[in-house]
């Protein structure tokens, strides 16, 4: 019922209880049906709603229920996150190795990812960003 409240009136002023509704009911629901649900409201909704309920799922202060949410969103967090710290390194002109690279992309540990994005904006090489760089 969520998903369709959500598809009906997700467009409407303020959508954050229905919202809420949503992300709630879709942590009672198996995977593949809450990859599926997610993927038709993200769809249908209009511009300013998808942007508002995007938001809200990416929000740190919502505790994701669901084991989809959680899995998701902080791998995509982390995904995102190490994505910046090997695009601030290149910005940078700071050689990386295929086997450092591999290690960024691959790190899921956000305290690890935020102390990398702390240092790389002060880095000259690699090993600057901590002791897993040592040669």
């Amino acid at each position: 019922m969520a998903v369709l409240s959500a598809l009906v009136h997700g467009g409407r002023t303020d959508p954050q209880p229905l919202f809420e509704a949503l992300l709630t009911g879709l942590h009672v629901i198996d995977q593949e049906q809450a990859d599926l649900c997610t993927d038709l409201v993200l769809t249908v909704l209009p511009a300013a709603a998808r942007a508002y309920l995007e938001a809200l799922m990416s929000t740190t202060a919502h505790q994701y229920q669901s084991d989809f949410a959680r899995r998701n969103f902080s791998a995509g967090e982390a995904s995102g996150e190490a994505k910046a710290v090997l695009v601030v390194l290149d910005a940078r002109g700071v050689a990386v190795s295929e086997e450092h690279r591999t290690l960024i992309a691959d790190c899921t540990d956000q305290d690890q990812l935020e102390t990398w994005l702390r240092r790389v904006g002060t880095a000259e090489k690699i090993q600057d960003l901590g002791d897993q760089f040592a040669d």
